[in-house]
């Protein structure tokens, strides 16, 4: 291997040297491998680069903002005295002192890129500074700090003797062992190390000794939000086109009012909600939630922080409790909702860092045994550690049947965003009340954003104005309970992973790709948009570039996994009358459903009134299957 041939290289040139010649020789030595380093990490037209999955992502250094790391134990007035001594940077806001990591990011203006790393040094020769680093902008403007440690996955374990080798020769501490990914471990610079992380990263990288070798940056992701006391506000659901469902198309929902003849969710199955937590004591998620995980280190079980109410949001539309007289009702409001936080809110950015987001997805399939994992979140350059954690639960969760893994397109009207564009995941396109991609001129009014589309896209959902949970009490949204404006592909993710619980409530026998294709196969080919067959990367039916296969369709998901007796029928949705009757008399309209294979004749309808006395009505007629 190309890193073994260095450092035998270095071994043996010392070997037949005197003393004082060898501590001669070595010095110049680590000088030479020092600018292999530094050259091994700027492309060839000047910018920044590290490797990922998919080869060398490519970053532009951030001028506005560095990340610092102070030694423990100080105050914040010590630790803005030390930034204040450099006239670029501006005074020490608060919200830029994080809790977790324990790290600051310093605001700078008005320096050069070369400027900046002059001022990075200064910095770094303070006893008081652990390091200062540079924050690296992805593509997407994703800002990305540079922290003091690199994730190495190990090709064997038998691979550990020559990693603490290579740290120790390159004066790296070996920090922690990954407690899902056993050839996992996390490697610490120093400011003895021989080259920054970025450089020492992409030199482990290129020897190719290990699986992969990157930064464990530290991630500032846009928050995927723009930003109900009745179930008669959440047109996703049930599409009527009132007035308080902002006058939509009729029919212009996942038809979930529909399968919920068949089924409202399972207490079996098990939706993980990969956020920023949610709130453990919410009277309408409480009947649902199971045990949480904070991957932060922050110790919530799940909960979030302050006003971090996205994930009480996410959780709400997926499984609020239904039937229980109150607030909303999840599409699959029988499953169950395990909390899982990978963030925390600073301004206008969400923290997290490479290993809490791989943690949590690892937590989520092999220790809490998720079924379905809802992603209302993205950006960023490609992460393996990331990746694998995904491929994990996909092909590994559920004992083997795989776990569906969901993520959010994003809400720049432009492109699919990563990670929903790994084929392996279900990336998920926001939907307005009226057959649309939301986009700035769709009809719901909100022209300031646009649902993400095309390759990679595989659904649309309702993405605009979904009313769901809010942090209980003043916190969150509202000062409320609730809130009526839950926007986004954040919003439209966990309607479709509300219907994928569905699904698997329906038959739990089903393999992930099997609950995939039940998903994407029978969505609806709305809107006027051209659907297309033989889609590369697309098997699962016609595919259009603006809503990908379609408005997901949960009664028709829901009826293509499910057992059917040659003649069962059923009544999937009362029209009316609906509410407090104040009347003598009312005709009531019901929706008759042939569940079964055979043509229906003659179907035995039973009703009640008030809870009173069964009454019978007869039907016939002619009623195909699947009608």
């Amino acid at each position: 291997m190309h890193w073994n041939k260095w450092l035998s290289f270095s071994l043996t040139f010392f070997t037949y040297s005197p003393n004082q010649t060898h501590m001669k020789l070595r010095f110049y030595f680590s000088a030479i491998v020092l600018c292999l380093l530094s050259f091994a990490s700027i492309a060839g037209n000047g910018t920044l680069f590290s490797y990922g999955p998919d080869g060398k992502n490519e970053f532009k250094q951030a001028e506005d903002r560095i990340l610092v790391r102070f030694v423990d134990g100080l105050s914040f007035n010590e630790k803005a005295n030390i930034l204040a001594s450099e006239k670029a940077i501006k005074p020490l806001s608060k919200e830029d002192v994080l809790p977790a990591p324990e790290v600051t990011i310093a605001k700078v203006s008005g320096l050069s890129a070369e400027e900046l790393n002059a001022l990075m040094s200064r910095l770094n020769t303070n006893p008081q500074v652990v390091y200062a680093n540079p924050f690296l902008i992805y593509k997407d403007g994703t800002y990305q700090g540079l922290q003091d440690r690199v994730i190495v996955r190990l090709k064997s374990d038998k691979d550990i003797t020559m990693m603490n080798g290579i740290a120790k020769d390159l004066r790296m501490n070996i920090l922690e062992r990954n407690e899902f990914d056993p050839l996992v471990y996390v490697l610490q610079t120093t400011k003895q190390s021989s080259g920054t992380v970025l450089e020492l990263a992409n030199r482990m990288h290129e020897s190719n000794a290990f699986e992969y070798a990157e930064p464990d940056f530290l991630l500032l992701l846009k928050r995927f939000n723009t930003n109900d006391g009745l179930l008669g506000y959440q047109w996703s659901l049930n599409n009527t086109g009132s007035s308080i469902q902002y006058n939509g198309t009729p029919g212009a929902d996942m038809r979930v009012f529909n399968a919920w003849a068949s089924t409202t969710g399972s207490s079996t199955i098990k939706v993980a909600i990969v956020d920023e937590g949610v709130d453990l004591n919410h009277p309408d998620l409480q009947a649902n939630l199971l045990g949480g995980y904070d991957a932060t280190g922050q110790g919530s079980g799940g909960g979030p922080s302050g006003d971090d109410a996205h994930g009480t949001a996410c959780a709400g539309i997926v499984a609020a409790a239904g039937n229980n007289n109150l607030g909303v009702a999840g599409v699959a409001y029988n499953a169950k909702i395990i909390p899982v936080r990978i963030a925390y809110s600073s301004g206008q950015s969400w923290v997290t860092s490479n290993t809490w987001i791989g943690n949590a997805l690892n937590w989520s399939w092999q220790t809490a045994g998720a079924d379905v994992l809802s992603n209302s979140w993205g950006g960023g350059s490609s992460s393996s550690t990331i990746n694998n954690a995904i491929n994990g639960a996909v092909n590994n969760g559920r004992g083997g049947l795989g776990a569906p893994v969901l993520f959010a397109a994003g809400n720049d009207n432009g492109a699919n965003s990563y990670p929903a564009t790994q084929t392996n995941v279900i990336s998920v396109i926001a939907m307005s009340m009226c057959y649309e991609r939301k986009n700035p001129a769709s009809c719901d009014g909100e022209n300031f954003w646009g649902s993400n589309y095309g390759p990679g896209a595989d659904v649309a959902a309702p993405g605009v104005k979904i009313a769901t949970t809010d942090i209980s009490g003043s916190a969150g949204y509202s000062t409320g309970d609730y809130t009526g404006t839950f926007n986004g592909t954040s919003s439209a993710t966990p309607n479709s992973a509300g219907v994928m619980a569905l699904i698997l409530s329906a038959n739990p026998n089903l393999t992930a790709t099997q609950a995939r294709f039940a998903l994407e196969s029978t969505c609806r080919k709305v809107g006027s948009y051209t659907y297309n067959s033989n889609v590369s990367g697309q098997p699962n039916g016609t595919w259009s570039n603006d809503l990908g296969y379609g408005l997901v369709d949960a009664y028709a998901a829901v009826l293509s996994v499910s057992p059917q007796v040659a003649d069962d029928a059923g009544i999937s949705a009362i029209a009316s009358p609906s509410g407090t009757i104040c009347a003598t008399s009312a005709t009531p309209s019901v929706t008759l459903n042939n569940f079964g294979s055979n043509t229906l004749s003659s179907v035995t309808i039973n009703y009640q009134v008030d809870a009173g006395a069964v009454n019978t009505y007869n039907w016939s007629g002619s009623l195909a299957s699947a009608s």
